[in-house]
């Protein structure tokens, strides 16, 4: 992502003649964003191996989900909680269930 930012074309007064101004180049705006979801993997990453899946991305989501503008705070609650819960024991029980084997007649 950072190198499509890097390549890609400067922000300008002139509007692309047909995507108008969603293809206008990176600015000082998308830099910003660019940068502060680099730090949020960054610190989930960072979380996940010290600190275990499941409290990182509660921590994570919640996050997520209060910048993405979601201000019901008892469902942002029940969301970020749920989920990780939910896949965690979900991948448990796909890489813990004993699949037959043609190898095993």
């Amino acid at each position: 992502m950072g190198l499509t930012a890097f390549f890609s074309r400067k922000k300008d007064g002139e509007l692309h003649e047909e995507f108008g101004e969603e293809a206008s180049g990176m600015g000082w705006p998308e830099f910003q964003k660019l940068g502060l979801w680099t730090f949020a993997s960054g610190a989930a990453w960072l979380g996940t191996v010290y600190v275990g899946f499941e409290p990182a991305m509660i921590v994570f989501l919640a996050a997520v989900l209060i910048y993405a503008g979601m201000r019901n705070y008892w469902l942002t609650a029940i969301i970020a909680i749920a989920t990780p819960i939910i896949l965690s024991q979900f991948a448990w029980y796909v890489f813990s269930t004993e699949m037959p084997g043609f190898w095993r007649s």
